[in-house]
């Protein structure tokens, strides 16, 4: 797309240096050829080739009883403007509009928003985490519960993160010793570094397609402002043309960026759900009656 674009400004170079005859035929002729070799190659993208044979047991799969469950999602097999145009789902639409759906018609999740390859994914930093966790708690030396019910009350310095110890006086009032720096507090897991080493990345993307659409926002009443310009006839043709052409591909990209935009973040939003929900269920099944 990127040598096409810049292919367009090099063509209308090489037409008005041909027309000049300062440009040699044979030149020309194969400029225009890798051109339209470039435009037809780009044109084919728009269609992707099918899946091999070989792989189409895993197209589908099936449950206990051998019946039939679902089938691959069209998005794996989709083209890159397929995928940025949502193309693949208008079959879909259409079942839909016509009748009911039903269980059969549903498709299997994508790999990546399945939870077996999410949490995969979040565990392999949130497991390094709770075990620096758990060795750090496990180094804590303990406060004996003889000691501060001998000595007096304790209570936590939140300043300080550690446990300070009042000893009573003779004169009836408490005596508030130093913390000691050796008895700090246990140290807790923080879920939310893990949750943006795993899908950070993808949030940072979709937030630049919505700064992308923004920006958009703000080029098409420029754009706009410039035809209305030229209809008053102060420019040339070629430039009426250009802020027509320019217009369309703006609101191209901004219809594109903000559709792909709310696809990531609704993903994210479900890793992140599976993932919350499976540390909860595993921390579940290893916590005791009592804990």
């Amino acid at each position: 797309m990127l040598f096409l674009c810049g292919g367009a400004i090099s063509l209308y170079s090489h037409i008005r240096g041909f027309r000049e005859k300062t440009i040699e035929v044979s030149h020309f002729i194969t400029f225009v050829l890798t051109t339209v070799g470039a435009l037809s190659s780009f044109v084919l993208q728009f269609w992707a080739e099918p899946a091999p044979k070989y792989v189409s047991p895993i197209s589908t799969t099936f449950d206990s009883d051998g019946d039939f469950e679902c089938e691959q999602c069209p998005v794996l097999a989709a083209s890159i403007p397929s995928s940025l145009a949502f193309s693949w789902f208008t079959g879909f639409a259409w079942t839909g509009f016509k009748r009911a759906l039903t269980k059969q018609d549903l498709w299997c999740l994508p790999p990546e928003l399945t939870s077996t390859y999410i949490v995969r994914q979040f565990r392999r930093y949130w497991d390094p985490a709770v075990q620096r966790v758990a060795k750090h708690n496990a180094n804590i030396p303990l406060v004996s519960a003889v000691n501060i019910s001998t000595t007096g009350d304790a209570s936590f310095n939140k300043s300080t993160n550690a446990i300070q110890v009042n000893t009573p006086t003779k004169e009836g009032g408490t005596k508030a010793n130093k913390p000691n720096p050796t008895i700090s507090m246990a140290k807790m897991v923080r879920i939310f570094p893990a949750l943006v080493k795993s899908f950070g990345l993808r949030f940072l993307l979709g937030s630049v397609l919505k700064l992308v659409h923004d920006i958009m926002i703000f080029v098409a009443p420029y754009l706009l402002k410039r035809i209305i310009s030229f209809a008053k006839g102060e420019e040339e043709v070629w430039k009426g043309v250009l802020y027509a052409c320019l217009l369309f591909i703006t609101a191209s990209i901004q219809s594109i960026a903000l559709s792909r935009y709310f696809y990531d973040m609704y993903a994210v939003g479900i890793a992140i759900r599976s993932s919350v929900i499976s540390a909860i269920y595993r921390k579940s099944l290893k916590v005791s009656p009592s804990g």
